[in-house]
């Protein structure tokens, strides 16, 4: 403090964390004198043995400070800085930098409002944040070997059977941190001796470079067919209302309230390499005629993780169908099928294309993937 009226705080700060873990596990069966324990291991043939070992290791840095003023706490100014280190992105890679800032006006102190006994504290806040996300694999830079299995092995000129090796994960060196970028307004308000509070923000997020573990060409020669990749950009818009009370308290008694809402918005702005939309999710869920078909769907300038899937048509009529000599049911040329064995009280859905075929090419998005308010 210096003055009287300034107030002036400094943080700085360093954080390094570190984190090593290792898996080992041994399955077998068959196993044909569980008494003697793990010696019975050495029994059982190799073929009915399974060993799994797994270690992994990361490490992280952080720097940060922060810078706190305010003039008799009627003005106020927030401003801070980190940097993150990442050992799950390369050297070229490794460093996020994220500054934020903010600042407030409590105008409950300004002549026109502090003699104001029903008004108790009004603030408002504009601020403006960067952060950073690292949730990948912990080697999702550099490509993975494993030893293949028995459908790798390999031998040349009559030679004994060599162990060779396959890529499970292609890494990717340009991988970089995702970051947020958020601006926010907001209004505090406290009334009666703060027994009554409202508080409202609005604000705006865009994510860029997303982490994500998105489907990889076959040609690429990977196993798992998928690889993380900073895949395109979001934006999240949103109102938030909270509303607290204290409504009775008393030496052995209080009663309060509290009460919040939400409303968020969301975009996609950007997806990977010029896509248009983005599948995700697996069907298991779905019966057999549509499993492993995706039943979420990602489209640019649409909310993410819409539902995706095909509209009910009601089920099929005994009027859908020819009677056959032996008693049987066929579908009728002109009505839509869905590949499976039809009958009179199944599940009807409707053909979009119009090629008498219910299949992926009818689906559409059906619902939407987030709540309207929370």
């Amino acid at each position: 403090t210096f003055n009287k009226n300034h107030n002036l705080t400094v943080l700085g700060g360093y954080s390094a964390q570190r984190n090593k873990s290792s898996f080992r596990s041994i399955y077998a069966t068959q196993v044909a004198n569980e008494s003697l324990g793990l010696d019975a291991l050495d029994l059982v043939p190799a073929a009915n043995t399974v060993i799994s070992v797994n270690s992994s290791r990361w490490t992280l840095m952080s720097f940060l400070g922060r810078l706190n003023y305010d003039f008799k706490g009627k003005y106020l100014v927030t401003a801070s800085f980190r940097a993150d280190g990442s050992s799950k992105f390369s050297p070229a890679n490794r460093w996020g930098y994220f500054p934020s800032a903010s600042v407030g006006w409590r105008f409950s102190q300004e002549n026109f409002l502090k003699d104001q006994k029903w008004l108790s504290d009004a603030k408002l806040r504009i601020g403006y944040g960067e952060s950073g996300n690292n949730r990948v694999s912990d080697f999702a830079y550099l490509p993975q070997l494993n030893l293949a299995n028995t459908q790798y092995w390999y031998s040349f000129n009559g030679k004994p059977v060599a162990i060779g090796s396959v890529i499970t994960a292609a890494g990717n060196y340009d991988l970089k941190w995702e970051t947020n970028v958020q601006t926010n307004i907001g209004l505090d308000l406290s009334f009666l001796k703060n027994r009554l509070g409202l508080t409202v923000d609005v604000y705006k997020r865009t994510t860029n470079d997303l982490l994500l573990n998105a489907n990889l060409p076959f040609a690429n020669g990977v196993q798992s067919g998928t690889g993380f990749k900073n895949i395109g950009s979001l934006e999240n818009r949103g109102l938030e209302f909270t509303l607290n009370s204290t409504n009775i308290v008393t030496k052995n008694f209080r009663w309060s309230s509290n009460f919040n809402i939400s409303f968020n918005k969301n975009k996609i702005l950007e997806l990977t390499e010029g896509q248009n939309s983005l599948l995700s999710g697996s069907g298991t869920f779905f019966d057999t005629s549509f499993r492993g078909l995706s039943p979420y769907i990602s489209v640019k300038g649409r909310s993410v993780g819409e539902m995706y899937g095909l509209i009910f048509d009601g089920i099929y009529q005994y009027s859908d169908f020819d009677r056959m000599p032996n008693g049987t049911y066929a579908l009728k040329p002109n009505i839509p099928n869905n590949g499976a064995a039809v009958q009179p009280g199944d599940i009807k859905y409707k053909d979009l294309n119009g090629d008498l075929t219910i299949n992926a090419n009818d689906y559409t998005i059906i619902g939407r993937g987030l709540p309207i308010h929370t």
